[in-house]
C-alpha cells in the first residue's frame, strides 16, 4: 500500500515536470513512471559528494562496483545493477551535459562524469559572485543540476533518430587477385542521415562464382579501411572466421565490435582489403557484397539502424588468377642522364666518365638484380661498332657504390659487356638508379712529330638485366635506354651552375616591344690548356642567337663577360681545371608580329678550330618571353 502511495505520488508530481504521454497498458504507465523517478533522482539534490573516476564503459544489464559508483552519483539506488532506472538517469545527466542520450555510458559521458567527479576541489569563492545551485567554485559542474559552474550553457545535442545509405565510394577496387597480392575488393560509402551515427558492425557476404568454395583455403586475411585506416583485420585462413549460411556457396565474415563516427549528413568511405597468400590450397572465384542489414550503426537515440539495401545490387565478382604476381623491373632513362658532350682524355692515363644513367621501377614484388648487359658503340645506331680500341672498361655503380667492372667485348658485329653474379635487392614499388661509367684509354701517339689521336666516340646502351623475385620466380626488365653520344678530345669544356633572368620592356600603351635576357654560367677546362676564342666576326668564342626566327638580338646590345671581363677580339687563355664565369647580356626583339622567343648559347669555341655545341648546351638559355614587332 505504500508503495502503491508513493507511485501516486512520483506521478502526481512528475506531470507538473513534463507532459506524460498516453499509455495503453498498465506496463506502458509504469516505464514511464520508473522513467520520470530517474529524472526526479537526477534533479534533486539526492547525489552524493566525493571523487569517483570512471574509466570503464558500462550498459543495461551489467552488474559492476563502477554501476554502484555510478548509481551513487546519479541518485539511484545503489544496488549495483544496471537496470531501467539507472538506464533513465543515465539520459538525463547526458541530456544535461551535451552528450547524446542513448543511456550507454562511453567515453564521452564517461569524460563527463570524471570532471564531475573525478577530480578533488578546493571549494574557493568569488567575492560578490553567487555561486549556481550545488557549486562550490566556477569550476566544474553542479552537483544537484549538472549545469557548468561558470555559468555557461553547454550544448546540447538533441538525440534524433538516424538512417544510412550505402554508395560508391571513390577508391579503386580490382576484379582479379594474383596469388600473394593484397588488394581492394569493395568499397562503400556510408551517408549518415538525420543523426550523428557510430558504425558497429560490418558484414561482408561471400558466395560462389562458379564452383563451390572453401574460403578459408583460398584467402589469408581481411582488412577493413576507412579510407587509408585500417581498422580491423579477420583471419581468413580460419573456418572460425565464417558464418556458413550454406555449405560450399554462402558465407560470412563480420568485422564488430567497431565505433567509426559518422556525423549528420557526412559520410565514410569503407574499403575491404583481401589478402591471397602465395600458395593458396584453393583457386576460385568468390562473389563479394554487403546484404541489406549488413551494416549496423548506432543513432544518437541510442537505436540500431541498418542499411535498407544491398550494396552493390549485384555482387563483386573477385576472380582468382592461377600465376602469380611475378616481379616486374622497367628501365627508362634518369633525369638527369648526361647529354651529348665532350670528355677529356690524356695522353698517358685512363680518365673515367659518367656514360649512362637509368631508372630501374620494381613493381609486383621485391627482386633481386642478377645481371646487367649493355652495349656500346661510337654512335647513337649500337651498329657494327667496336670501341675496344679505346674503352679499356665498363664499371656498374649504385648510387657512389662500385657493383662490377666488366671488359667489354667485340662479336657478331656488337660490342658488350657483362655484369654478373650481382645481388642488388630492390624493394617493391621502389626505383632504383644505376649509373654506367667508361674508361677512356690513353690516346694513341703516331708519326713524326707525334700525332696524338682523338675525336672517338661512345655511347652505351642498357640492353636488359635479369633478377628473381621473393617467390623465386625469374624474369627479364623491359625497356632499352640508350645513352647521349660523348666525343674524347685532348681537350674538353664542362658546363655548370646556369642561371639566368629576362625583363620585358614595355611601351606606353603596355605592349611589350623588347626584353632584356642574361645567361650566367660556369665553364671549366679539362685535359689541358684552353684558349677561349675571341670576337672575330666569324668564329667568336661565345655565340648567342635568339630563338625564334622573326625575333633577333638586337646590334650592339650582346656583351659577354669573362670572369667579369668583356670578351674582345684576344682570346681567353685557361688552363687546366680552371673554372671561369661566362655572363652573356643581350635585347631581344621582334622582326615581325608577336613571338614568344628566348636568347640562348648556341655554341662555344676554343684552340681555334674546335667547337662545343649540341645537347650539352640545351639548358643554357633564358626564359621565354613573349613580345611585339615595333617599326619605331
Amino acid at each position: 500500500m505504500k508503495k502503491f502511495i508513493s507511485l501516486l505520488v512520483v506521478a502526481a508530481f512528475a506531470l507538473t515536470l513534463v507532459p506524460v504521454a498516453k499509455a495503453d497498458t498498465i506496463s506502458d504507465l509504469m516505464a514511464q513512471i520508473t522513467a520520470l523517478q530517474a529524472q526526479i533522482a537526477a534533479l534533486s539534490g539526492t547525489t552524493t559528494t566525493g571523487t569517483a573516476c570512471f574509466s570503464t564503459n558500462l550498459k543495461l544489464g551489467m552488474r559492476t562496483a563502477d554501476v554502484k559508483m555510478l548509481q551513487e552519483k546519479l541518485g539511484v539506488s545503489n544496488t549495483g545493477y544496471f537496470g531501467p532506472l539507472t538506464l533513465a538517469a543515465v539520459k538525463t545527466f547526458q541530456a544535461a551535459n551535451g552528450v547524446p542520450a542513448t543511456g550507454f555510458v562511453g567515453e564521452l559521458t564517461r569524460a563527463k562524469l570524471n570532471a564531475k567527479y573525478c577530480v578533488a576541489t578546493t571549494p574557493t569563492t568569488v567575492p560578490g559572485t553567487t555561486l549556481p545551485a550545488g557549486c562550490t567554485s566556477t569550476t566544474g559542474y553542479s552537483s544537484t543540476t549538472g549545469a557548468k559552474c561558470d555559468g555557461t550553457v553547454a550544448t546540447t545535442v538533441t538525440p534524433t533518430e538516424g538512417s544510412i545509405t550505402l554508395g560508391a565510394a571513390p577508391i579503386a577496387t580490382v576484379g582479379t587477385i594474383k596469388k600473394g597480392e593484397t588488394q581492394n575488393v569493395l568499397a562503400v560509402n556510408v551517408l549518415a542521415k538525420n543523426s550523428d551515427v557510430s558504425i558497429k558492425r560490418v558484414s561482408f557476404n561471400i558466395t560462389k562464382k562458379d564452383n563451390d568454395i572453401t574460403p578459408w583455403k583460398a584467402f589469408s586475411a581481411f582488412d577493413l579501411y576507412q579510407d587509408s585506416t585500417k581498422i580491423a583485420t579477420i583471419d581468413a585462413s580460419s573456418k572460425l572466421s565464417y558464418d556458413e549460411n550454406h555449405v560450399g556457396s554462402d558465407y560470412t565474415v563480420r568485422f564488430e565490435g567497431l565505433n567509426i563516427a559518422v556525423a549528420k549528413n557526412t559520410s565514410a568511405n569503407l574499403v575491404l582489403k583481401v589478402t591471397v597468400p602465395s600458395s593458396p590450397v584453393e583457386v576460385e572465384a568468390h562473389n563479394f557484397q554487403i546484404l541489406k542489414d549488413g551494416i549496423r550503426v548506432v543513432d544518437t537515440m541510442g537505436l540500431n539502424q541498418y542499411n535498407q539495401a544491398d550494396y552493390p545490387a549485384t555482387a563483386k565478382t573477385l576472380a582468382a588468377a592461377n600465376a602469380s604476381s611475378f616481379g616486374a623491373v622497367a628501365v627508362s632513362v634518369d633525369a638527369t642522364n648526361l647529354k651529348d658532350g665532350v670528355v677529356a682524355i690524356s695522353k698517358t692515363e685512363t680518365k673515367t666518365y659518367e656514360a649512362l644513367k637509368v631508372d630501374l621501377k620494381v613493381t609486383n614484388r621485391d627482386v633481386t638484380l642478377k645481371t646487367v648487359t649493355v652495349n656500346l658503340s661510337n654512335d647513337s645506331t649500337f651498329a657494327n661498332a667496336n670501341v675496344t680500341g679505346y674503352i679499356s672498361g665498363v664499371s656498374l655503380y649504385d648510387g657512389s657504390t662500385l657493383l662490377q667492372t666488366a671488359a667489354p667485348v667485340f662479336a657478331a658485329g656488337k660490342t658488350s659487356a657483362l655484369f654478373d653474379n650481382l645481388s642488388l635487392n630492390i624493394a617493391k614499388d621502389s626505383t632504383k638508379v644505376l649509373t654506367v661509367k667508361a674508361d677512356w684509354a690513353p690516346a694513341v701517339g703516331t708519326g713524326t712529330p707525334v700525332v696524338y689521336h682523338e675525336g672517338d666516340k661512345l655511347a652505351v646502351q642498357f640492353a636488359s638485366a635479369t633478377f628473381i623475385d621473393n617467390d623465386d620466380n625469374n624474369g627479364s626488365s623491359t625497356g632499352t635506354v640508350n645513352g647521349s653520344v660523348m666525343t674524347g678530345n685532348l681537350i674538353g669544356l664542362t658546363v655548370s651552375n646556369i642561371t639566368s633572368s629576362i625583363t620585358k620592356n614595355t611601351d606606353s600603351t603596355g605592349s611589350g616591344l623588347s626584353a632584356d635576357a642574361k645567361i650566367t654560367f660556369n665553364l671549366t677546362a679539362n685535359g689541358d690548356q684552353v684558349s677561349l676564342n675571341g670576337i672575330t666576326g666569324t668564329k667568336d668564342g661565345i655565340v648567342a642567337k635568339a630563338y625564334n626566327a622573326s625575333s633577333e638580338i638586337v646590334p650592339n646590345t650582346e656583351i659577354i663577360t669573362v670572369d667579369g671581363k668583356v670578351l674582345g677580339a684576344t682570346p681567353i687563355i685557361m688552363a687546366d681545371g680552371q673554372t671561369v664565369t661566362i655572363v652573356v647580356t643581350g635585347r631581344l626583339a621582334a622582326t615581325a608580329g608577336t613571338v614568344t622567343t628566348w636568347m640562348y648559347v648556341d655554341s662555344i669555341n676554343y684552340n681555334t678550330d674546335k667547337t662545343f655545341s649540341g645537347d650539352v648546351l640545351t639548358n643554357v638559355k633564358s626564359d621565354p618571353v613573349t613580345i611585339e614587332y615595333s617599326a619605331t
